[in-house]
């Protein structure tokens, strides 16, 4: 029995992952694919987890707190997707692993055709501090870390 239509394990998910990754990127700006991006970037942790069959029962939440924490120090930025994902659900978050504040579209002068460097319309994450980073940039490396995930732990 599935409740994922066709997607039947975490390989499944990941090709959804470069999929949505692949239309975010003919349209950057475009919070909805972004969105997509992020939900399935965070998600992909629990069923990593399943496919690791590290956690064997449903309640046992703090074997998936665990296998998520190793996660993290490869790949910090799974944090900030935890954050968006939650906020996109909850509107809340309560319990944040990032240290972002906002999220925004910053509205820049110049187009897409332009390098970083110019001040072109893109999507931001904002930390506490006020720093930001482009959103672009911080999906690449999730993009990139479960690429190499599923490299060195192919589904069996």
């Amino acid at each position: 029995m599935s409740l994922t239509f066709d997607i039947k394990n975490s390989q499944d998910l990941f090709k959804v992952l470069l999929e949505n990754y692949e239309k975010y990127k003919e349209d950057e700006l475009s919070v909805r694919k972004a969105l997509n991006c992020v939900t399935v970037g965070w998600h992909l942790t629990e069923w990593a987890c399943w496919h690791e069959k590290k956690w064997e029962e449903k309640t046992n939440r703090q074997v998936l707190g665990d296998f998520r924490k190793t996660l993290y120090d490869n790949c910090p930025e799974l944090k900030v997707m935890h954050d968006i994902c939650t906020g996109y659900k909850h509107y809340k978050i309560t319990s944040p692993k990032s240290n972002i504040s906002d999220s925004d579209l910053h509205e820049g002068t110049f187009g897409k055709t332009f390098g970083p460097t110019f001040n072109k319309s893109r999507l931001v994450i904002v930390s506490i501090g006020g720093d930001k980073q482009d959103f672009s940039i911080v999906i690449e490396k999730v993009v990139d870390f479960w690429t190499d995930y599923f490299q060195k732990f192919p589904e069996k």
